[in-house]
Formats: C-alpha cells, sequence, structure tokens
C-alpha cells in the first residue's frame, strides 16, 4: 500500500514522541492528526518543522512537569473542580479554553498553536468545560450543532443525511438567534400584561381601602347611634323608677299619717276606759248619775279613715308601659328583620360557568412542564421538558427521593387546585395519562407507586384499539377508542375530572365525580418502548388572538367590577337609610344583631373585591 503524505507526517510525529519518551494522555497530538483527511493542507508544513514544534513543546512540558513536582502545585495547576489540560504531562495544569473540533481542552501554553498555527484557524474554542462528550453524538461521534424542528432534538450533520434526512433542520445558532428573539418579545408582552395587571391590583387594593374606611365610618355611626338609644333607654328606666319610687313614698305617708291618727285615738279612748273605770267605784249616786252620759260618748270621730293596699292595682300602669314596650321591641325583631335583604347577611357567590366548547376550554389551558427530578431511568424527556419518551437504555439521572425507581413514569412541575384544562398527544402502543396528589409513593413497585392502582391517583389507559379507566386499583372499560390527542379538564372545587378526545370537535371519554382533598399534579407513563411510545405535552395552541380576547373578557370584567361597586354603595347607603329608620325603635338588645348585619355585610363585599385579585 502506498504512503500518502498524512502518513507519511504521522510517523514522523511518533518518532518524535518516541524520542522524548512521552508517556501519558496524547489526545492533543492525535486530535492534530485527525484533522488530516478533511483538512490536507494541514500537512503543508515542512516535516522536519512539525518535528521542531513538537520535540520543543515536550521538553518544555516535561520540564514544567518536573518544576511542578519539586517545588508543589503551581498557580496554573488544576484545582480539584477545575478542567485539567489533556495535554499536560505529570501534573496537570488548569484548562482555559476546550476545543470544539479536536474535543479536547488546553492550558495557556498548549493552547498557543490554536492561535499561532493556520492549521487551527477554523477550531472552534469556547470556555473550559467538561462535559465535551455530550456535545458529541453518540451514532457518529460527530459535533452536534445542528437542531432538527422535526423531532426537536439535536443532531449532527451526519444523522441530517441518514436518520433525520428530509427533516426540517437548521443550525442550533440560527435557531438559538429565532427563539431569542421571540423570547424579546414575549418578554415585552408578559411585562406589558403584569404593568396591566398591577394597576387593576392597586384599583382594587383601593377599593379595599375605600370599603373599610366606609364601613367603619358605618361602626362609628352605629355606636354612636345606640350610645344615644341606651342613654336615652336608661334615662327613660330611671324616670319610671322615679315615678315608681314618688309613688311608694306617697303611699308610705298616707300610711304613716293614718298611724298616728290611729295611734291617737287609741290613746284617746283609752283614757275614756280608764276615767269610766273610775267613775265605776264612785260612792256619790248623783255624780255617777251626772257624769256617765259624757263619758260614753265615743272621743273623736267614730268613722276612722281606712287605707287599703291593692299590690296588684299598684303598679298595672308601669307594668303595662314596660309590657308594651317589650312587645313593640319583639315585633320589631321578629317582623323588621325580615325586611332586610337576605344578600346583607350572607355573602354573595359568584358562580363560574362550565366551559360549553374547546375556546371555553382553552380559556383555563396550562402549559405542562415534566419534572425531571420524578422521571424514571428508563424515560428520556426533551430539553424543554415538554415531551416524553421511553428508550432501552437508562438514563443518567442522578438519584432523588421524588423520582419513581420501578415504574416508567413522570409528574409535571404544574399543579392544579382551582380549574385547569391541558392537552396531551401520544403515539406508541399504549400510554397512562394521569393526576395524582403529590404524596404518592416513587419507589419500590407496588401498588401505592402505580398511577392506576392506589387512590391517590386517576388515570386514563389509551391503547390503539381500547381505551381504560383506572382508579384504585379498579378497572372501567370505556366505549370506543382514545384519539391521539387528549384533553384533561378539572375542577378541583367541584370535584370534576374529564378526559376528551380532542379532533375537530371534543368529545367526552369518561368524567369522575369525587372530592379533592390535594392539589392535582398530571403525570404520565408510558409502555413498550419497542413501540417507541411518546407523549407531547403543554402544545402551543394559544395563539395571540387568543391572549387578545382574554385581555378583553378581562377588561370587561373589570369594567363590570367597577359597576358592581357603585352598585353596592347605593344599595349601601339605601340599607343604611333603612336601618336607622329601623333601629330607632329598638332598646339595647338590637345592638349586637346591627352590628352582626354590618360586619356580614362588609364582609360579603371584600370578599367579591378580593376574587378579582386572587384570579389574577
Amino acid at each position: 500500500m502506498k504512503k500518502t503524505a498524512c502518513d507519511t507526517v504521522f510517523f514522523q510525529i511518533m518518532e518524535v514522541l518516541e524520542k522524548v519518551h512521552v508517556k501519558g494522555n496524547l489526545s492533543y497530538w492525535f486530535a492534530l492528526l485527525s484533522e488530516a483527511p478533511a483538512a490536507q493542507r494541514l500537512f503543508d508544513f515542512k516535516a522536519h518543522h512539525i518535528q521542531e514544534i513538537l520535540l520543543a513543546e515536550m521538553i518544555k512540558t516535561e520540564h514544567q512537569a518536573a518544576s511542578s513536582a519539586q517545588y508543589g502545585a503551581g498557580p496554573g495547576d488544576a484545582g480539584p473542580r477545575a478542567v485539567e489540560c489533556d495535554s499536560c504531562i505529570g501534573r496537570k495544569r488548569k484548562a482555559t479554553n476546550s476545543c470544539l473540533v479536536c474535543l479536547a481542552s488546553y492550558c495557556e501554553d498548549h493552547l498557543k498553536p490554536h492561535y499561532q498555527s493556520q492549521a487551527f484557524k477554523k477550531h472552534k474554542l469556547v470556555k473550559a468545560c467538561a462535559d465535551l462528550q455530550e456535545k458529541i453524538c453518540s451514532q457518529h461521534g460527530k459535533l452536534i450543532e445542528v437542531y432538527c424542528r422535526t423531532d426537536r432534538s439535536f443532531v449532527c450533520y451526519l444523522c441530517t443525511m441518514k436518520e433525520h434526512k428530509g427533516h426540517e433542520t437548521i443550525l442550533a445558532e440560527d435557531e438559538r438567534n429565532i427563539k431569542q428573539n421571540e423570547l424579546k418579545d414575549k418578554q415585552m408582552k408578559f411585562q406589558q400584561r403584569i404593568q396591566e395587571k398591577q394597576k387593576k391590583v392597586q384599583e382594587l387594593k383601593q377599593t379595599r381601602e375605600s370599603i373599610q374606611t366606609r364601613y367603619q365610618a358605618a361602626v362609628d355611626d352605629n355606636e354612636e347611634i345606640f350610645t344615644e338609644l341606651i342613654r336615652s333607654m336608661e334615662k327613660r328606666c330611671s324616670e319610671v323608677t322615679e315615678l315608681i319610687r314618688d309613688r311608694e313614698k306617697s303611699d308610705l305617708n298616707q300610711n304613716q299619717h293614718f298611724r298616728e291618727q290611729l295611734k291617737q285615738e287609741i290613746a284617746n279612748l283609752k283614757r275614756r276606759v280608764s276615767e269610766l273605770e273610775q267613775l265605776s267605784h264612785t260612792p256619790d249616786h248623783i255624780h255617777f248619775l251626772q257624769s256617765l252620759p259624757s263619758l260614753c260618748v265615743s272621743p273623736g270621730c267614730d268613722d276612722s279613715p281606712s287605707f287599703t293596699v291593692n299590690q296588684h292595682l299598684l303598679f298595672d300602669e308601669v307594668k303595662k308601659y314596660v309590657s308594651e314596650l317589650k312587645k313593640q321591641v319583639k315585633k320589631i325583631c321578629k317582623e323588621e328583620f325580615k325586611k332586610i335583604p337576605p344578600h346583607v347577611t350572607t355573602v354573595q357567590t359568584v358562580l363560574l360557568s362550565k366551559p360549553e366548547n374547546r375556546d371555553d376550554f382553552l380559556k383555563d389551558f396550562i402549559h405542562l412542564t415534566l419534572d425531571p427530578n420524578t422521571a424514571h431511568h428508563q424515560l428520556l424527556l426533551s430539553e424543554e421538558y415538554r415531551v416524553e419518551t421511553r428508550g432501552s437504555k437508562a438514563q443518567p439521572y442522578s438519584d432523588h427521593p421524588e423520582r419513581f425507581d420501578s415504574r416508567p413514569q413522570v409528574l409535571c412541575k404544574e399543579s392544579v387546585c382551582g380549574r385547569g384544562y391541558w392537552e396531551v398527544e401520544w403515539s406508541g402502543m399504549g400510554v397512562a395519562i394521569s393526576v395524582s396528589y403529590k404524596e404518592i409513593s416513587r419507589k419500590g413497585d407496588g401498588d401505592e407507586s402505580v398511577f392506576e392502582h392506589n387512590s391517590q391517583s386517576w388515570s386514563l389507559v389509551c391503547y390503539p384499539s381500547s381505551v381504560t379507566f383506572w382508579h384504585n386499583n379498579k378497572k372501567t372499560k370505556l366505549q370506543g377508542s382514545a384519539s391521539y390527542i387528549i384533553g384533561v379538564y378539572v375542577d378541583h372545587s367541584a370535584g370534576t375530572l374529564s378526559f376528551y378526545n380532542v379532533s375537530d370537535t371534543m368529545r367526552l371519554l369518561h368524567r369522575v365525580h369525587t372530592t379533592f382533598t390535594q392539589p392535582l399534579y398530571p403525570g404520565f407513563s408510558v409502555y413498550k418502548y419497542y413501540s417507541d411510545p411518546r407523549v407531547r405535552a403543554g402544545r402551543n395552541i394559544l395563539m395571540r388572538s387568543k391572549f387578545q380576547e382574554r385581555i378583553q373578557e378581562k377588561q370587561k370584567k373589570v369594567q363590570g367590577l367597577k359597576q358592581t361597586v357603585e352598585t353596592i354603595k347605593m344599595r349601601s347607603q339605601e340599607a343604611v337609610d333603612d336601618n336607622e329608620k329601623i333601629f330607632t325603635e329598638m332598646i339595647s338588645s338590637m345592638e349586637k344583631k346591627h352590628s352582626e348585619v354590618i360586619r356580614a355585610r362588609e364582609k360579603a363585599e371584600l370578599s367579591q373585591a378580593e376574587q378579582p385579585l386572587k384570579q389574577l
């Protein structure tokens, strides 16, 4: 076989390496030769010139290695975490750059040929990195620098001529520039939306403060009114008490007067009895007969004034007055409170309408992101964490407490605790489209860690010719087959989970009615790796027009809320006026109920004002 110029140079370089007894990593020198078939101009140098360069480099490297061994690590030596130079012999120095053509990292000295020699002019240098092998195609050993839009994957040039032939491909750098511009536009739009919503939030905060101020004033007025009512009642109570005491004093004085009069009459009668006793013993008959007629006459008035106390009649007027007042208060409590509208004492609830078509569902659309910390080792996630495939080889994922270790399952980062809708595009022999509590077990092959076989998860299992629903190890076979796009809708508060076939129309496959106690996380599982199973979640189906429609709808709702605030103010003033009229007739026992009405109304309006804040 005839030797080529490349072979001649190769053997000459090998002779130089043998002369200086080079040992260790020769990737730098072999990388220099590896470009010979593709770049013949590299060997335009004379052989003796290459020998001189390599020989000088080897001697310099050995000298530096010996010096480092004698005096210890120098300032340029690689630390425990630094990227080492692949061409240093003995003690490794810290690499400053990596070459994507040579697939090696070099220190400052060994990097000089890349700057000085024309042969390395087209080599691409980057900051030193330790993961150079990840930038190499595992099938062809070439640099990965092309992006396949069809499969959303990164490939080398040879891949574009074989496995990805006919696909839409573009240089990764060009795709980055395009996406970078799109990212700037999206960032600007999101910033505008943030500013608009912050402005709305500020307006709602001001409305909240106005409500609080107004109702505090109402509470203060309420306390002032009832303080006056209480004082009036206390005054009336004092007047009634004083009236009773005056009546009591009058009756007691009259009683005392009659008592004194009777005592005097008793004394006079006793004196007359004594006189008659003396007269009965007189021996003078003439004196007895003359004195007897005058002593037989009763002293004073025979008809003494009588005084009868009737306790039942004494307080009849007072009791009648108090009883009548009590009846009036009870009547007000029983009848007048019924006139107060029910919405005053109950929080008004705004019922959200149920979605009827795909556009309605898309209003609650959620962009899903697969959580790489939960992915099983056989699952391969795309660079955007939106596409999941299953392969025969285990992926080099690090250990993580949230990772499923026995079943090919993965959860999403997003959770649903209100309303949420997402669409899943699947292929292959079978997939499970699930929702699960975060507490589901991740370790072991028991039912507690399988989506379909426990009470922590709900799954729709799709095959090309059949579809079933699983929950808590119970299987429900569904009619028909599943389309390759499945829509999932969750209404957490209503306790409903629905699965739909999505095509030109939406057809309900299955609906679950239950009570969800925790936030729900979307999850997926793929079966039979040899069928090339694939799951794609979070498709970009919301166009700019949809966002504009949503913005207009929310602006319309905000305008409606402003009108509602005005209505609330007017109705509140009417309620306050009616309230003042009603409660002027009440006693202090009404104060508690009146305060409850004011507070309940305040809570209802604050709840309505805070609802848009939660939705925003």
